[in-house]
């Protein structure tokens, strides 16, 4: 149970994160990496030196930070369009307007559409539901209403005095 709790915590605070936090993250990271490897190879092979390996983390931090900045923004860029494409094929299915095209503008706004595109869906399946409570609660009804009727000539044809083929009614 405490490993579940462990693992939320860290995917929440991975939630308000963006790509130039994610990105100077990973780069922190690799530099950290590539550092160690350096220290450990340069005191076992040959003589520590200070400066080349300040430059070589500088750089590598800088090319690493934009990189990871790149690849997140087009990964998120193209998962969002996607998303976007998909909600504007299913209006557009519906008899709505054609979608345009998709530009950053309106990759901004789509959190707002996709807002309104499932209060729209809740909507509908609230509709749904209410219409199947009020088919259930008809066909019930009407059950009812037919089986009282048929109740009723069954038991008085299975009557055996017969009192409605002109016989007494009491025997």
């Amino acid at each position: 149970m405490a490993i579940n709790t462990n693992r939320d915590s860290m995917t929440a605070n991975f939630n308000n994160t963006d790509p130039n936090k994610l990105g100077l993250l990973n780069a922190l990271f690799v530099t950290s990496f590539f550092t160690l490897v350096y220290v450990v190879f340069s005191l076992v092979f040959y003589s520590f030196q200070f400066l080349p390996l300040l430059l070589f983390d500088a750089l590598l931090f800088v090319f690493c930070y934009f990189v990871f900045r790149y690849t997140l923004d087009k990964f998120i860029y193209s998962k969002i369009k996607l998303i976007y494409k998909t909600i504007h094929n299913l209006k557009v299915s519906k008899g709505d307007e054609k979608p345009s095209e998709i530009t950053a503008a309106t990759i901004e706004n789509v959190s707002l559409e996709v807002q309104k595109w499932g209060e729209g869906q809740q909507r509908e399946i609230e509709n749904l539901k209410e219409m199947a409570r009020y088919r259930r609660e008809f066909l019930g009804n009407i059950s009812h209403e037919l089986k009282t009727p048929i109740f009723l000539i069954s038991r008085l044809c299975a009557h055996p005095s017969g009192w409605w083929l002109g016989g007494s009614q009491y025997q």
